[in-house]
């Protein structure tokens, strides 16, 4: 909703759910309007039912095809609490396993106190005809999902926080969700569920938690890390990390120290001198990066000493391209022959693209098949632009996908089942891991990038090959 844009409010009953994603939650809706009126309402409205009545906080939007439509920011949503409203819910099919005909038999044995029976007794339900105490358990179950994350929503909605952070929260702590989250609204922060640490800190200090608590701090400062590893910074300064949580936070730098020190104790957060710095990681990436600065460096020790005449096929490839070759792109095609990885970096029209296709020209000659792979779809279709041949992303190449809880993207290809023999990558830091976990030993791996490489090591200046990094490539037996 644009902060210019003043929130409207319609107040009515589901008339009917046209489109339900389960896994985010985004819901497209026929919302009777108190008014007579009836419209169209989409958004994240987990588990959107016919005939129960909710409170939609959003704006108007014009969709191109579908027309006016209500943008729904929040829902305040109600259980229905008579009777005749109670069975409208169920027969609309709200809980799995009961549509009109058990919603009528349950309504007439429990009337008002149906759903409490629902959720809190469901053996009661058994002396109903047909109900079994599996499928009893089983409704119940359902339902309880269900109010489980409506209330939570509640909770989290007094501080105008989004409903995609319930639907997360649910997901990932299941029943306990709400209990947690009351009792640490901070849990919020952690890259499982994705909220700003804004949004937890309006709803904790709403709900009585000191503005100096522990709990606050470590939100505060592990946020900090966070924010800045999405903008490329696998490690800040301690001093820099205390100036920036003490700056969010509004609590003395000696609070976030002492903060500091009590997650690196409880191993979330690293902290260690790099590059002539006192640096702060989150432990996952001073994993990531630890990991792979080793395989890189293992990949290093490795040269070849069958050497091709690589003077005599830079010639030919000049030739083949129609370019004169510098000096240092001579000799990243010497050590592309050499090495089983290298790097190529600067900045733009420093060669970097040329030294590209020439390594890939110098690999046909030797008979050495190739891969290229870059960060995104779009860099991919420029590589393939610029060397004339098939590229993909790194997550295709990979072949990545979903873990068993939806939770993490996870790579088909690592150590046990590593790629074939050649790759060509330009990757940023999030999926060197990965790429190094693939690569063997003795695979002659390499990639380009243009990118100032967002770790400890320090980018150079212009386009520069050097045997401990990473450009095109090919795999042959370690000689």
């Amino acid at each position: 909703m644009d902060a210019n844009t003043n929130p409207i409010e319609l107040c009515g009953t589901v008339a009917a759910v046209i489109y339900q994603n389960e896994e985010n939650g985004y819901a497209v809706l026929k919302l009777d309007v108190d008014d007579g009126s009836q419209t169209m309402v989409v958004g994240c409205i987990p588990y959107a039912v016919p005939g129960e009545s909710m409170i939609v906080t959003g704006s108007w939007m014009t969709h191109p095809a579908h027309g006016q439509q209500f943008k729904a920011e929040f829902a305040e949503r109600t259980m229905p609490e008579t009777a005749d409203a109670i069975y409208a819910y169920l027969a609309g099919r709200a809980v799995r396993g009961i549509g009109p005909a058990t919603a009528s038999l349950m309504v007439s044995r429990f009337g008002a106190d149906t759903l409490n029976v629902l959720e809190y007794e469901p053996e009661k339900l058994c002396t109903i005809k047909g109900i079994s105490l599996s499928k009893a358990k089983a409704m119940s179950a359902n339902f309880r999902r269900q109010a489980g994350m409506r209330r939570l929503i509640e909770f989290l909605a007094s501080a105008n926080i989004r409903p995609v952070i319930a639907l997360r929260m649910y997901q990932y702590y299941g029943d306990d969700a709400l209990q947690l989250v009351q009792d640490n609204p901070y849990i919020l922060v952690s890259d499982a569920i994705g909220a700003t640490f804004q949004e937890a800190d309006a709803l904790a200090l709403g709900h009585g938690f000191d503005d100096q608590s522990a709990e606050r701090v470590a939100a505060a400062t592990l946020y900090e890390l966070a924010y800045n590893a999405v903008r490329g910074h696998c490690f800040i300064s301690y001093r820099n990390l205390l100036a920036a949580t003490s700056q969010l936070s509004g609590v003395p730098d000696e609070l976030v120290a002492e903060s500091v020190d009590t997650l690196v104790q409880s191993g979330e957060l690293v902290r260690e001198r790099v590059a002539g710095c006192d640096g702060c990681y989150l432990a996952r990436l001073h994993e990531a990066e630890t990991y792979t600065a080793e395989r890189l460096l293992a990949m290093t020790q490795t040269e070849y000493r069958r050497m091709p005449d690589t003077e005599q096929i830079a010639a030919r490839i000049e030739a083949q391209l129609g370019l004169t070759f510098a000096d240092q792109q001579k000799e990243t095609l010497c050590l592309a022959c050499q090495h089983q990885v290298i790097a190529i970096t600067g900045g733009p029209g420093t060669g970097k693209t040329t030294s590209i296709r020439a390594i890939l020209a110098l690999f046909d000659v030797l008979k050495l098949d190739t891969q290229l792979a870059a960060p995104t779809g779009r860099a991919a279709k420029r590589m393939s632009e610029l060397t004339g041949r098939s590229a993909q992303t790194i997550h295709r190449l990979l072949e990545a996908g979903m873990s068993d809880d939806h939770q993490d993207i996870t790579f088909r290809r690592d150590e046990d089942d590593p790629l074939e023999p050649s790759s060509s990558t330009s990757a940023p830091w999030w999926t060197f891991r990965s790429c190094a976990r693939c690569c063997a030993p003795c695979a002659l791996s390499a990639g380009s990038s243009s990118w100032a490489m967002p770790t400890s090591f320090r980018p150079l200046d212009r386009a520069t090959s050097f045997r401990t990094s990473s450009a095109a490539a090919s795999c042959r037996p370690c000689a």
